[in-house]
């Protein structure tokens, strides 16, 4: 069963004009070479790319009903497979697994790693402006990490004056996904601000599990083990943008997430509970500037940061933690400045003169107590 609710009020004259005067060819919108940054770090048109990129639109993904980015992917994109674990989902990409797929946010690496799997709960499908997926090894730009290929996810700015969007999804399995935006555009300030909540039940395909004994099959036994875990996760994002005059330009972001697990708990007659739910925190910020010396010359200054955390939340009383305690396991951090200019020189080259910082943090409890957090 489907159920899917989708609302959308958006408040623009010019809109208003084009939809009563189609006949203006001034007015009326026509479908373009998509202007794609993978795989070079600048602009340029799809048709003239060297790297084998391809676009999703965001108009593909509502004319599709997609809300989720994973069947974004797994619906547009053939080269990309998803499968199943106890972790999430876990990503394919030319047959090579998503350790060596880059996930980038507007060019910054997304950070997230869970037991191999990029978490894709992070990301907001109603923020999406364009996904662009460079389809093979592209390690001599983006490093090691992308030796089967990188999705690069272009979020938008607001467009209108205001417009304010809601989205509905129910499936099976007590899956739940809602979506709310704000955006306002109001002379050179732009804030775009959104709102995701998911949350899924565990499931299993089989009530019975293996008993081994020197590794052969000795028979079967009751479990509750899930085949995947049940959770929910909360996602905000915000944006500022700002432009102080025809040149000069500002941005600001801001995003948290929130996930915990629902795992079975510890049951002596059944095998499979766990003493713990898994909980996920992160802080993703960034700030940059844009000058532009001519049409075709600017400089540019871009920073992210992005917290990543995870801990266990124990639901059963053990030797060494209460019910409700916290212990933590591991955190990443990445950090990333760039500053660049990118100049037209001759009027078919494009040149890129910059310099990069960034520095990729993993710390990790490896199995010692630590101090708790309570919540």
């Amino acid at each position: 069963m489907v159920v899917l609710i989708d609302c959308l009020f958006s408040f623009n004259a010019y809109a208003q004009i084009n939809s009563n005067d189609t006949l203006d060819i001034t007015k009326r919108t026509f479908e373009l070479n998509p202007i794609v940054v993978t795989g070079t770090g600048t602009h340029q048109r799809l048709k003239n790319t060297a790297s084998p990129v391809s676009v999703i639109t965001s108009n593909e993904i509502k004319k599709a009903g997609i809300v989720d980015f994973q069947q974004a992917m797994t619906t547009l994109v053939p080269s990309l497979s998803f499968s199943p674990n106890a972790m999430g989902s876990y990503l394919m990409m030319n047959g090579l697994s998503n350790k060596y797929v880059l996930l980038l946010v507007n060019g910054k690496k997304l950070t997230g790693d869970i037991s191999g799997n990029v978490d894709l709960s992070r990301i907001d499908l109603s923020r999406i402006r364009r996904i662009e997926v460079l389809n093979g090894a592209a390690s001599s730009l983006y490093g090691s990490d992308a030796i089967a290929g990188v999705i690069n996810i272009i979020t938008d700015d607001p467009q209108h004056v205001l417009e304010v969007r809601s989205n509905s999804r129910y499936t099976g399995k007590k899956q739940y996904s809602q979506t709310v935006g704000l955006d306002i555009a109001r002379g050179r300030f732009g804030s775009y601000t959104s709102f995701k909540h998911d949350q899924s039940d565990g499931w299993q395909n089989s009530n019975l599990a293996y008993t081994t004994k020197n590794n052969k099959i000795t028979g079967t036994e009751s479990s509750i083990a899930p085949l995947a875990i049940g959770f929910h996760s909360n996602v905000i994002d915000q944006k500022f943008t700002f432009s102080a005059n025809d040149k000069l330009s500002f941005y600001a972001t801001g995003n948290y997430y929130w996930k915990l697990t629902d795992r079975p708990i510890t049951d002596k007659n059944v095998t499979g509970g766990s003493d713990y739910d898994l909980h996920y925190e992160s802080y993703r910020y960034g700030a940059g500037a844009t000058y532009k010396l001519s049409k075709r010359n600017s400089l540019h200054f871009d920073y992210i940061g992005d917290d990543f955390t995870q801990h266990y939340k124990y639901n059963v009383k053990t030797k060494d933690y209460q019910i409700g305690q916290y212990k933590f396991t591991k955190e990443q951090t990445f950090q990333d400045a760039e500053l660049k200019g990118i100049f037209g020189f001759t009027k078919n080259s494009t040149t890129v003169f910059g310099t990069d910082f960034r520095s990729d943090g993993l710390e990790s409890n490896n199995g010692n107590p630590l101090a708790e957090l309570k919540r």
